[in-house]
C-alpha cells in the first residue's frame, strides 16, 4: 500500500553529490487499522532519512521544500490515494527549517498526539511537524529510559513529538492547558531541554543510516 511518498529518489550505489529529491505528495485516506495489519506505524514515518554512500563530510543531497502538484486520476481515489493531505493518516512532518523555537512533547496514547497535532494546526500557530516517532514495550533497549519522562504515570506506550517554530514551547503549552489538561504528556521546557529530548528520540535512529 502507498502511504506517502515525499522523495522518489533511490540512492543506492550512485554517486550523490548535489542531488535534490523533489517532494511529491500523495496520501493514504484509509484507518490506521491497516497499518496495524501490515505492521506498521503511522508514527515512524522516516521519509527523509537517506542512506548516502558518497563517503565524505556533510550532506551530498538535499530536499526540495516546493512541492511537486500531481493531478492523481479519478481511480486511485477508489483505493484511498489522494492528494488531500487533511485525509491522510499518517502525520504530515517537513524538514527542519533550523529556525524559530523547538519544543519536545510526548503522549502516552496515540489518539492523543492526532488530536493535539489537530489543535495546533488549526489554530494557525505557524508550528511545524518536524519528526515523530513510536515506542512501546516492545523495545527493550529505549522505552524504559523513555518510559521515565512520564515520571510516576505508567504508560505502555510513547508518541514523541519534535514542534518547530516561534515561540513554539509557550504555544505548546497554552494548547496543552486549555483544550487538552487530561492528556497524559510530557513537554520540554526550555529550549536545551527539548533539544536534548529531540536528540535522544530521533538522532540516534537517523545517524544509525549514515556510513
Amino acid at each position: 500500500w502507498l502511504v506517502s511518498i515525499y522523495c522518489l529518489i533511490h540512492l543506492y550505489n550512485i554517486k550523490t553529490i548535489g542531488v535534490i529529491c523533489p517532494i511529491i505528495y500523495i496520501y493514504h485516506q484509509y484507518d490506521n487499522d491497516q497499518f496495524t495489519k501490515a505492521d506498521l506505524n503511522i508514527w515512524n514515518n522516516n521519509w527523509r532519512t537517506v542512506y548516502d554512500y558518497t563517503w565524505n563530510e556533510g550532506d551530498n543531497w538535499t530536499v526540495n521544500e516546493e512541492p511537486i502538484v500531481v493531478d492523481l486520476p479519478d481511480e486511485l481515489n477508489k483505493y484511498g490515494i489522494t492528494s488531500e493531505s487533511k485525509k491522510s493518516v499518517v502525520p504530515l512532518t517537513k524538514c527542519n527549517q533550523q529556525s524559530g523555537e523547538n519544543c519536545f512533547v510526548a503522549f502516552g496514547f496515540g489518539i492523543e498526539a492526532l488530536r493535539f497535532i489537530q489543535a495546533f494546526q488549526s489554530h494557525e500557530t505557524d508550528l511545524l511537524l518536524i519528526n515523530c516517532n513510536y515506542s512501546d514495550g516492545k523495545d527493550t533497549k529505549v522505552f524504559p529510559e523513555r518510559a521515565k519522562l512520564f515520571e510516576t504515570k505508567k504508560v505502555e506506550t510513547i508518541i514523541g513529538l519534535q514542534i518547530q517554530g516561534p515561540h513554539a514551547i509557550n504555544k505548546c503549552l497554552a494548547i496543552l492547558a486549555n483544550d487538552f489538561p487530561q492528556f497524559t504528556t510530557m513537554i520540554s521546557s526550555t529550549e536545551t531541554e527539548a533539544k536534548e529530548l529531540i536528540k535522544m528520540f530521533f538522532d540516534k535512529f537517523e545517524n544509525e543510516f549514515q556510513p
